[in-house]
């Protein structure tokens, strides 16, 4: 334990930051992926430990993919100080068992990280407004359930999903009118305050509002979560390309919204820049999704 002890107060010496700059962070990130890409896991890795000196709060798919990354060189420290730091963030503790890291199960600090997961899980559990994370998951109900009828998910209050499904954008604005008073109350439902189950679902609620013409006028308060690491970079520029479309003009990112192969180099080029300048990888990274390292 006190092995373990020791490598998480050196990481907090490495990374502790007063200041923000979560754009250079994604920028780097994404940087990491496309080395991961080519099979060079140490200048992946460097940027990752760039990208996480950067900010306050990493991003559990930013730290599971470095977690990944770092066993591609046999760095078992640092895998398990990452997915230490990934538990307290939310990282599901059944992610431990996974095949991406059975070859950490001899290894002592891993063993140790197992045996005190449940409790690290408590203590995330205790940070996040867990209040506004069940406010977040009621939404999503709504949406995903009673106006869209989404089969996987249980219809526990048995809703008649016809009642609703002929108004369907009437409903929408409802939810997501309910959500910016949340917003008002608590602040941004980013992954650092209610969680990255809960934001993976609220993110839903918002892409389904948020990219109609009517909400267009909200855009900047999601600009604005972006640059605050509250929002992140691929749902942003997904709902913005779509809201972009909806009012009848040409996507911003092409984030897989159009077909690219008719696009001359040069505006490829000037994309590519948007992309950037919005921390979101390059046209020819498409196919890489938040958890794309498995191996």
């Amino acid at each position: 334990m006190k092995n373990v002890l020791f490598l998480i107060i050196l990481y907090v010496k490495i990374y502790g930051q007063k200041s923000d700059n979560y754009l250079k962070y994604y920028q780097l990130c994404n940087q990491a992926k496309q080395f991961y890409n080519t099979k060079d896991y140490n200048s992946a890795l460097k940027k990752y430990d760039s990208a996480f000196k950067l900010v306050h709060y990493r991003h559990v798919s930013s730290l599971l993919n470095a977690a990944v990354t770092s066993l591609k060189i046999e760095n078992k420290k640092k895998a398990t100080l990452l997915l230490h730091e990934a538990i307290m963030n939310g990282l599901s503790i059944s992610e431990l068992k996974s095949n991406n890291f059975k070859e950490l199960n001899s290894f002592k600090p891993f063993q140790q990280l197992n045996d005190s997961a449940y409790i690290l899980r408590d203590k995330y559990l205790s940070r996040i407004n867990r209040a506004y994370a069940r406010e977040a998951d009621s939404l999503f109900y709504v949406d995903q359930v009673i106006i869209r009828n989404v089969k996987t998910l249980n219809n526990a209050f048995n809703v008649n999903f016809y009642v609703y499904a002929s108004e369907r954008q009437k409903y929408d604005s409802l939810n997501f009118q309910y959500l910016l008073k949340l917003i008002d109350k608590y602040g941004f439902p980013s992954e650092e305050k209610i969680g990255p189950e809960s934001y993976n679902a609220i993110k839903l609620v918002i892409h389904h509002s948020a990219r109609m013409p009517i909400n267009k006028d909200k855009i900047e308060l999601f600009r604005t979560a972006l640059f605050k690491g509250e929002y992140l970079p691929v749902d942003f520029v997904w709902m913005y390309d779509q809201l972009k479309m909806n009012l009848g003009e040409s996507p911003f990112f092409y984030f897989q919204v159009r077909d690219i192969s008719k696009l001359s180099e040069n505006e490829k080029e000037k994309i590519d820049k948007n992309r950037q300048e919005y921390g979101v990888g390059l046209l020819k990274d498409d196919k890489l999704t938040n958890n794309e390292f498995k191996k």
